[in-house]
Formats: C-alpha cells, sequence, structure tokens
C-alpha cells in the first residue's frame, strides 16, 4: 500500500510509524525538504518566548519589535500580529490587511523568523 501511495504522490516521502522509518521513496533526504520544518521550530520559538514573556500576547502587532512595519505597504503591515505570521495570515506585502486572506508567502516566513531571532 505504501508503494501505491508512493506512485500516486510521487516526489518524495518518508512515512514513520512508532518512531521508526517504515518507508521512503524519492529523494527525502535532501536538505531543501527542511524549509517545511522551519515552521514548526519557528513555532515552538515563538511560544517560548510567549511563555518567557519576551512577547506579550500573540495578538501583540509585530511592528512592536520591527517598527518599520508600521510604514510599509501603505500602512497594512502595521496591524500584523505574531498570530497571523503563524497561521499564513499576515497579508505581508499584499492588498490584503493582516488576517483577511490565507498566503503562503517566503517572505513572511523570513520576517517571522528575524524579528522572533
Amino acid at each position: 500500500a505504501l508503494g501505491d501511495l508512493a506512485q500516486l504522490v510521487k516526489g518524495s516521502g518518508f512515512v514513520a510509524y512508532q518512531g521508526k522509518g517504515v518507508f521512503r521513496w524519492g529523494h527525502d533526504h535532501r536538505p531543501r525538504y527542511a524549509a517545511s520544518v522551519k515552521k514548526s521550530v519557528i513555532s515552538v520559538l515563538m511560544l517560548q518566548a510567549l511563555e518567557q514573556g519576551r512577547i506579550g500576547s500573540l495578538d501583540e502587532p509585530v511592528a512592536r519589535f520591527e517598527p518599520r512595519l508600521a510604514d510599509l505597504n501603505e500602512g497594512r503591515d502595521g496591524g500584523m500580529t505574531w498570530r497571523h505570521l503563524a497561521n499564513m495570515l499576515s497579508g505581508y506585502g499584499l492588498v490584503e490587511r493582516p488576517g483577511e486572506a490565507f498566503a503562503y508567502n517566503d517572505y513572511a516566513v523570513a520576517l517571522w523568523y528575524d524579528t522572533l531571532m
């Protein structure tokens, strides 16, 4: 069945069961696949910053930490929160305001990471 799955989805993949790798296909060992994991790591770091009081709330404007956001994109990006960044709802550089539309945006992920660090 896993072979059929690999044929269906193509590309590369890895299946783990009870903590052990049971099936892999394609080139899942290449570093380019680490990018998707980055979002999970940033989420953990963000929640740790919240627990430690480094950020006050997930609904706190990111512009508090990066004031230049207030002037970007005709001021729209100034309303962006940590929650918006974590949920791909930032509107970073888009026509839509934060929270108005989902957009998978690598630039927003970079902003999220850089500002958090």
